[in-house]
């Protein structure tokens, strides 16, 4: 505020609000000061305007709030494994069929991203209600034994198997009609480390037995193109399954067994 008369300045202190701005460009200058606490050389405010004061905080506050929404934003974006691996397929269902003369759970998965998860795990368990002496209903979970122990590289689509033998929790299922009637279900877990964050990443999936196909077996979807020297997947087929003969193997591995 100036006198209009003399042009002498009207206040407690003759003093500019702001020391060192003059124009828009030193303005904007010192605002970026502010705005980065790079600290203030030839621009910094007085103590002439409570009004400067109460800006000056003001864009402090709205600096750390910026600041802290982004980086909100980039960890919330990076620190979501869910979002990293909803490209790993399963099939949806699974087959029991005998495998080298063995009966055998076998189901699907495939990972279709250029870049694979690494050390990949998967665990199977079978969730199963048990009653309990005093009537009491509880859910108890037990791990199926997998081929090369769950230890899978999946960088084509691959077959995961559980050989149904004297230890398996399956072992009680000896026809299709037994599995109809049964009530479980089949917890699938895959558990690896995305090769771009270096994070531990999961994929799940369950099969209850109505989604179990006795009988059936997988096609292969893997063929060798030998005009361009390389092998394609027809992942169309990634879920299509054939019928097969259960009655004619289990019979001739039992004569084996006999004899």
């Amino acid at each position: 505020m100036f006198d209009e008369v003399t042009g002498e300045r009207l206040g407690e202190g003759k003093d500019p609000c702001i020391i060192g701005v003059y124009d828009f460009t030193s303005t904007f200058i010192y605002s970026m000061e502010t705005q980065t606490t790079i600290g203030y050389g030839e621009k910094y405010p007085s103590e002439e305007c409570p009004e400067t004061m109460f800006l000056f905080i003001m864009q402090i506050v709205c600096s750390i709030a910026i600041e802290g929404a982004m980086v909100s934003i980039i960890y919330a974006k990076t620190a979501r494994p869910a979002k990293q691996i909803t490209k790993m397929k399963f099939s949806n269902k699974a087959v029991i069929c005998y495998r080298d003369g063995k009966l055998c759970l076998l189901f699907r998965v495939c990972d279709p991203r250029e870049q694979h998860s690494i050390e990949t795990k998967i665990r199977v368990y079978m969730i199963i209600d048990r009653p309990t002496k005093e009537g009491e209903l509880i859910k108890t979970h037990t791990e199926l034994e997998l081929e090369n122990n769950g230890q899978q590289m999946i960088v084509w689509p691959d077959t995961v198997c559980h050989v149904i033998d004297e230890n398996s929790p399956l072992r009680h299922f000896k026809c299709a009609k037994d599995l109809v009637n049964a009530q479980f279900e089949l917890y699938i877990s895959i558990v690896g480390v995305s090769p771009a964050t270096a994070q531990v990443t999961e994929a799940r999936t369950s099969y209850i037995p109505r989604e179990i196909f006795w009988g059936q077996r997988f096609v292969n979807i893997i063929k060798y193109d030998a005009q361009n020297e390389r092998y394609e997947v027809d992942y169309s087929n990634f879920n299509t399954t054939i019928s097969v003969d259960m009655t004619n193997i289990h019979d001739a591995i039992k004569s084996g067994k006999q004899e």
